[in-house]
């Protein structure tokens, strides 16, 4: 059973173009790794354009900072890695799917991601699924790492907003 995640950012500030621009921005991708991807996080590849983007990322979550209960599963700590590939849809709407696997195990993360007009700015909304396909474990693993998945998405929509407000974030 997926273990369903949300997750959104909503600025005045900037217009959806703009924040779309930011979301695949290379410099804010590295920030936003330096700032949360953890041990051997890396911007692997990133090809973008106003037409759509891919971006492919590395996160790492030590041992020590994984939920007791996973790291009988991954002494050494986890890797994910996370494709995100938007569209344009016109200038007010991009639309994006991701796709993570957690390296060496069954856990794969899909999500939706939209970036479009909302008030006088703009909002992105992102929804997924966490599904785990671990015989007798799997729904115990997909509710912790929809937990994880979930504090660092909304730790990403901080750092989004820090930057959007020029504060600073390293």
């Amino acid at each position: 059973m997926a273990r369903p995640i949300q997750f959104s950012v909503r600025t005045d500030d900037l217009k959806p173009e703009k924040l779309y621009l930011l979301l695949v921005d290379e410099e804010y991708l590295a920030g936003r790794l330096r700032r949360l991807g953890g041990p051997n996080a890396a911007l692997i590849s990133r090809q973008a354009d106003d037409a759509g983007a891919t971006v492919q990322l590395r996160h790492g979550i030590s041992a020590g900072d994984l939920p007791k209960a996973v790291r009988s599963l991954a002494p050494n700590g986890i890797v994910i890695d996370r494709t995100e590939t938007w569209t344009r849809v016109d200038d007010q709407r991009y639309e994006g799917v991701v796709i993570a696997e957690v390296e060496g195990a069954r856990v794969r993360i899909e999500g939706r991601m939209l970036v479009e007009a909302h008030g006088i700015g703009a909002q992105m909304l992102g929804t997924g699924t966490v599904t785990a396909r671990i015989p007798l474990m799997g729904g115990m693993v997909e509710g912790l790492v929809a937990e994880e998945v979930s504090k660092l998405l909304n730790a990403e929509s901080r750092f989004t907003l820090d930057v959007i407000a020029g504060r600073p974030t390293d």
